[in-house]
Parts: structure tokens; sequence; C-alpha cells
């Protein structure tokens, strides 16, 4: 997934570079260097014309509002998620038998990527199982494997397609283990650690960790519906994928 970024990195550099150049001899940029002052005067020949400063202008408002429509989605997912915490605190005091204990999950999940991440990809969707085991107490040991395919954004496969480069997504494999504390009786705090394979031509494999939150709210005495919210970063020579994800899932108590 990084090879899509470096390829437009690259690109990127070229192109604006020509840019530059072209622009320079368009505005016919005359430099004069008064000697006898010491001052640096210049002149531009004929301006930009309106149409083009006018998309240049929107261009950069829109590259502005980016992260704050980014801001708004996490917001508003982490506001239904706080919701969702609490109707599950109104429920009967048998779910609070259901937390820590060996239980098996399957799941569906949401990624939004964010940081530099949210520059290339647009949004991810995938699903996983997780086993828990309970060790004692509040405490279980989790195993997670998953499935998570990311999407460019419009802008960025645009560039890609004029560049003539492959603008398919390989889809990753997270495989993960950790910890899960329960308190509360149905809420949840875990740190998993582990390793992301990403299937293709151009496979690898990068380090990856993702601290949660969430809850397993009964339904009855066997099975329970658990919504955890998590950050996830994949990490491999220096580039990271990283991003917000949200996972609602079946858990059955064995």
């Amino acid at each position: 997934m990084a090879y899509g970024r470096e390829v437009l990195r690259m690109k990127d550099i070229h192109r604006s570079l020509a840019e530059a150049t072209a622009i320079i001899e368009r505005l016919e940029l005359k430099v004069s260097i008064s000697h006898d002052a010491g001052m640096l005067s210049y002149g531009l020949s004929r301006f930009v014309t309106t149409k083009h400063l006018r998309k240049k202008f929107l261009k950069l408002i829109d590259k502005m509002y980016s992260p704050f429509r980014r801001y708004l989605k996490v917001r508003n997912l982490i506001k239904a998620t706080l919701l969702l915490t609490l109707i599950s605190s109104k429920l009967n005091v048998s779910g609070q038998e259901m937390g820590a204990k060996t239980k098996i999950s399957m799941g569906a999940a949401l990624a939004f990527p964010t940081g530099k991440s949210a520059e290339t990809y647009r949004r991810g969707y995938g699903g996983s199982l997780v086993g828990e085991y309970n060790l004692k107490g509040n405490f279980n040991a989790v195993g997670f494997l998953g499935y998570m395919h990311f999407q460019y954004r419009k802008d960025v496969r645009a560039r890609l397609e004029n560049y003539g480069e492959d603008t398919h997504i390989s889809g990753v494999i997270p495989l993960k283990v950790g910890l899960r504390y329960y308190f509360g009786g149905i809420y949840y705090a875990e740190v998993l650690g582990g390793s992301a394979f990403t299937l293709g031509e151009n496979s690898y494999q990068a380090f990856t960790y993702s601290p949660a939150l969430g809850a397993c709210i009964p339904i009855n005495d066997r099975f329970s519906a658990d919504l955890g919210l998590r950050y996830e970063s994949w990490i491999r020579k220096g580039e990271s994928t990283s991003f917000y994800g949200a996972r609602v899932g079946l858990a059955m108590v064995l």
C-alpha cells in the first residue's frame, strides 16, 4: 500500500517542477538588480487569468477543509458509540456476567484513515474473527484474525490513471494477539499487537498495534453484541498506514 504513495510522490515532484517552469515562462518574470542601492526589484508582464486563480483558490479551500471533514466523520462515529454505550448501561444486571468469559465473535468493520494515510485512502472495510480466553478475573487473552481493504481517494485514483499506474489495492490480513480487560461488567479496554500481511504481487509484512475500547451488550445468556472502537497502525520501513476503526460483532460464550 505504501507503493502507491511512493509512485505518486515521485510523479508529483516531476509534475510540480514542470508546472513551475511553465509558470515562470508564462509570467515572463523580469528581475532587475540595482547595484547602487543594493535593492532587488521584479515585475510581472501579465497576470494569471481570473478563472485560473479561482480554480486554484477553490482547490486550496478544499484541501484546507478536508481534514475538518475527516474530523467530523470520526466525531460522529464516537458520538454513535457513546450513545450505544449509554443505552447498554440501562440493561439488567444479568448482563454483568457477559464480560470476561471465554468466547468467540465474528464481526464487520469500517476504517477511516487518519494522518498522511487520509491523503491517499478514502475508507476501508473488512471483517474479523476474535477469540477470547478468560485468564483470571476480568482479564481475557485475545486472538484476532481479520481482513481489511482500502479504497483510493478519487483524486489519487485519477492521478494514478493519468500516469498509467495500477489502481488496484490489495487486501491486508492483520494477525494480532493481546489482552482485554473488562470493567463495569460489559465494558472493555484492550491492546493488541502482531503482524499485517498484504496480499497480491507486492506482498509484505508490517508490524501492527491497535488499542481499543468497547462493550459486550448481552442479547441472552449466551450471545452478546460486541461493539468496539480502535486506533490501528501498520508500520514498515518508516512508512505507516493508520486509521480509526469501528467493529460490530456477534459474540458467543463457549
